[in-house]
């Protein structure tokens, strides 16, 4: 299969580490496309990306790729993180960088594109830009925690760290929100591309995870 691998500026640079990890560059066909932003981002979250050998890298400013035609057949599109800028531009067609051309490509060619937004709260805007790409035919999969495998506490979900002796259970929730809380998530990523694309190869075999983390983050397009 043929995907493209997007990240944009919004915080929750370790998903797209993940995915990229889980994904097995061997069985498939896989582009990377980041904005200027998702590079700070990953500086200073990750301190740098790490691609797996035969991922192909573009830059965002360039239409000399594949997959911003539609002549070119490709399976589906991920961008993770989403920026709520990225997603707006999206939503309003402007088709002027890599990233939103490939995307806009997709929706016209009726391929899956998959947008995972981390930012929270919404405001009214964000909510009818998702709207707007929900009626396009793009799937929106916000990166949230879950409690369907029933955890035993807020460290099982993978959103807080390790327990900290001594402390009182609201006391450690306060503590354990750090910067690199992020490195500790269970993979959401690994779930939904499982889920929502089909037969996919993963690195590590297959997947049945699928916790994450929502929240806001830098104010990044």
């Amino acid at each position: 299969m043929k995907f493209v691998i997007a990240g944009t500026g919004a915080s929750g640079a370790i998903y797209l580490q993940r995915l990229l990890a889980k994904i097995d560059a061997r069985a498939h066909e896989l582009h990377l496309v980041l904005s200027p932003f998702a590079k700070q981002v990953i500086h200073e979250e990750l301190g740098e990306l790490r691609v797996p050998e035969g991922v192909r890298q573009h830059g965002d400013k360039s239409m000399n790729v594949p997959f911003a035609s539609g002549s070119a057949p490709f399976d589906a599109m991920v961008i993770v993180p989403c920026s709520m800028g990225t997603l707006g531009r999206i939503a309003a067609g402007t088709s002027d960088t890599t990233i939103l051309r490939a995307a806009d490509v997709f929706l016209k060619e009726r391929r899956k594109l998959i947008l995972v937004p981390r930012e929270t709260p919404w405001n009214l805007i964000h909510a009818r830009n998702v709207a707007t790409l929900l009626e396009a035919g793009a799937l929106v999969m916000p990166a949230c925690p879950v409690a369907l495998e029933l955890p035993l506490s807020v460290t099982a979900t993978g959103v807080m760290g390790p327990r900290i002796a001594g402390g009182t259970p609201a006391q450690e929730g306060t503590r354990r929100i750090s910067r690199d809380s992020s490195a500790r998530r269970t993979d959401i990523l690994r779930g939904i591309m499982e889920g929502l694309l089909g037969s996919i190869t993963f690195a590590n075999g297959p997947a049945r995870d699928s916790v994450g983390a929502c929240g806001g983050g830098p104010p990044n397009p």
